[in-house]
């Protein structure tokens, strides 16, 4: 039931401390949706636990993905230097999940605003509730 609540919680707010209470598990599978969960709530008391993931080269490769994948959303600043040197690591596949973690690190929704408040292109009809219809 543990693991079945550390990775609902991924999905549901207000359950910060109890992810950072099972980070302190060792059971490997709570302690994987944990970090996905740390993640997705962005629970920046997490990051102790992604930093030595991240640093650490006895990390197990699904879990360093994850934690890579956690990273910019627990702590997007600390987290671009352990990302960057993970960019020349030898397995292709982490490499490239740390070049895509540092890129949503680099995220900056106001820069991507333009004067175009519908990035869709819909236009509105003249009711207000949504695009024309034929």
């Amino acid at each position: 039931w543990k693991l079945t609540a550390a990775f609902g919680m991924r999905w549901i707010d207000g359950f910060e401390d109890e992810i950072l209470e099972m980070l302190e598990s060792p059971n490997p599978e709570i302690y994987y949706e944990a970090i996905q969960a740390a993640g997705s709530r962005e629970v920046e008391g997490a990051w102790p636990h992604v930093a030595t993931l991240l640093g650490s080269p006895e990390t197990d490769k699904v879990l360093l993905l994850a934690a890579i994948e956690a990273a910019p959303a627990v702590n997007r600043e600390e987290c671009q230097p352990l990302l960057q040197e993970l960019t020349e690591h030898e397995d292709e596949e982490i490499a490239e999940a740390a070049h895509e973690a540092l890129a949503m690190a680099q995220f900056d929704p106001d820069e991507l605003a333009g004067e175009d408040d519908d990035p869709f292109g819909d236009e509105e009809d003249d009711d207000g509730e949504g695009p024309p219809r034929p």
